[in-house]
């Protein structure tokens, strides 16, 4: 089934700058990055957006939908404020653009408990922590992130006091799942198989 309640969100905005490269355009078993989760996305969500700026991933993904950051500079935060504010839906799935690992069925699962409860927000916990890049946010969150910004706070966990946050728990394991590429090393060990991805 295709969800068309919740826009997913992509954030392919930022500088890179621990990895000196664009991190979207990685390139694991002869396919980039961003296509390998546009591909997982692309089976579930109806509606799409790349959260960029970046001209090069224009020309690369041509029939992609983008938005610029409307508060560049102010990493995460400022592409979540984005996606909440341009969707048409009540709530969009965020996802970082470096998590090879996606698993359609985590989401759905995720998904599906986001309906039942309708938090503000739903953010994956394991045992090594949580991952608000891989999280749904409710549209009554800008208010929040709003006052936040003009406060040019840029923490993604700054606002979450003031709005309803639930958890989805995940069992051991699980958290394979959100392997995000940040270093060198780690894309090195995820080409030489270490942290191999699921597709």
């Amino acid at each position: 089934m295709i969800i068309t309640d919740t826009t997913a969100a992509v954030l392919a905005g930022g500088t890179n700058s621990r990895l000196q490269q664009e991190k979207s355009l990685i390139m694991i078993n002869k396919q980039f990055l961003l296509s390998r989760i546009l591909n997982i996305l692309e089976g579930i969500f109806s509606d799409i957006i790349i959260i960029s700026g970046k001209p090069e991933l224009y020309i690369r993904f041509p029939d992609q939908k983008f938005l610029p950051d409307i508060h560049p500079g102010c990493g995460p935060l400022g592409g979540i404020y984005t996606a909440l504010s341009r969707t048409r839906q009540k709530s969009v799935f965020v996802f970082a653009c470096d998590m090879p690992n996606l698993q359609s069925e985590l989401i759905r699962k995720q998904l599906d408990l986001f309906r039942k409860n309708q938090p503000d927000i739903l953010i994956p916990r394991h045992q090594q922590g949580i991952e608000p890049l891989h999280a749904i946010y409710s549209r009554n969150c800008l208010p929040r992130i709003k006052e936040q910004l003009n406060k040019n706070d840029c923490a993604v966990r700054s606002f979450f006091p003031t709005v309803q946050v639930d958890y989805f728990d995940l069992a051991a394991g699980e958290e394979k799942y959100f392997f995000n590429i940040n270093t060198i090393k780690e894309l090195a060990s995820l080409r030489n198989g270490r942290l191999s991805p699921e597709l």
